[in-house]
């Protein structure tokens, strides 16, 4: 999926049954917020450039979409029993 390395060697990390998020400080230095193959569809959701008169509306687009997809990710692993959740 594009991923830097560094989260595909700290995935082998994360114990058994356990999750490790990855904080949005992470998601907006290693990708801008989206990892590349989704930021195609973000990008033909929300607008692919930034444009001064639409740059309000496309950066909400975009923490809308963050917001939803990381609900129904928690929400996943919520549902899932036994399952440890770390920061």
């Amino acid at each position: 999926m594009d991923v830097p390395a560094k989260y595909v060697e700290e995935m082998y990390l994360v114990p058994k049954g356990a999750t490790r998020w990855i904080r949005n400080d992470e998601f907006e230095s290693d990708f801008g917020g989206f990892i590349p193959k989704l930021r195609v569809w973000v990008n033909s959701k929300c607008g692919a450039e930034i444009k001064s008169s639409k740059e309000v509306a496309r950066i909400d687009c975009e923490r809308e979409v963050q917001h939803e997809l990381a609900r129904r990710a928690y929400g996943g692993v919520l549902q899932k029993p036994n399952n440890d959740v770390h920061e």
